[in-house]
């Protein structure tokens, strides 16, 4: 064997394994990369959102903290009159604190954030869409009601 060719082996190796022990080291900084990226995209809605009736009345409010990688919070909707498409016309009773549903199984997905409500009596939850159209604008719709079709408009009050 001559001793190029055995340069070029010996070059060949030392690459082969560079790449099986630097291989794991990429994937374990690509996978913090990509948990990085998900608490970003989840911080982007943290903070409370309120959505206004016409009769300028706060209906619905909306508070979302993260906490680690998970994005926690409550939904709270008062009592309200609303026209055919979901819209509130008057607030009869403000949401309430003591009302307000945890916020279950949250999801990011780019700019929108899907989340369940409380579990009702039947054992089925509401099913919520939160889809931020502004850095602190967004449109709620609450599935199986016409706000699925009309959704609400909601505001960030404050950041966290």
């Amino acid at each position: 064997m001559t001793k190029a060719l055995a340069h070029q082996i010996t070059l060949l190796l030392t690459l082969a394994l560079a790449l099986v022990f630097l291989q794991p080291a990429a994937a374990q900084e690509r996978s913090t990369l990509d948990t990085k990226k998900e608490a970003d995209s989840l911080d982007r809605f943290a903070g409370t959102w309120e959505g206004k009736c016409q009769d300028g009345a706060t209906f619905v409010v909306i508070v979302l903290h993260v906490t680690g990688s998970e994005l926690e919070g409550t939904i709270s909707i008062g009592n309200m009159g609303g026209d055919h498409n979901g819209a509130c016309v008057s607030v009869s009773d403000p949401p309430a604190p003591e009302h307000a549903q945890k916020i279950n199984e949250a999801s990011a997905q780019q700019n929108t954030l899907s989340f369940k409500g409380a579990k009702r009596p039947d054992g089925t939850s509401s099913r919520f869409e939160l889809t931020q159209t502004d850095s602190d604008k967004a449109e709620l719709k609450l599935f199986d009601t016409p706000v699925a079709d009309h959704p609400w408009q909601l505001v960030r009050v404050q950041k966290p």
